[in-house]
């Protein structure tokens, strides 16, 4: 999981490895949560080519660290 703050608020980035036939149920906060969907790298890079998705230049190297088991961590309190 990732999160980036903002002024307005935050984006939560969740990159998980599921077996495409589990059925796995989301539980979601209407107020806390506009859209969830399960997706695949390619079709993000799609959405994002036909403009029917924020073009979040991070996306892709999100992708690359799940895939490669490493871990990405900012200590904010060194800021």
């Amino acid at each position: 999981m990732l999160t980036f703050h903002f002024e307005q608020g935050f984006d939560d980035y969740w990159l998980i490895n599921v077996e495409r036939d589990i059925v796995v149920q989301l539980t979601l906060r209407k107020e806390e949560v506009q859209a969830a969907k399960w997706v695949m790298q390619q079709q993000i890079n799609e959405w994002i080519d036909q403009g029917k998705m924020i073009p979040y230049r991070l996306i892709n190297l999100l992708f690359d660290l799940h895939q490669s088991n490493r871990t990405l961590y900012i200590n904010e309190a060194q800021k």
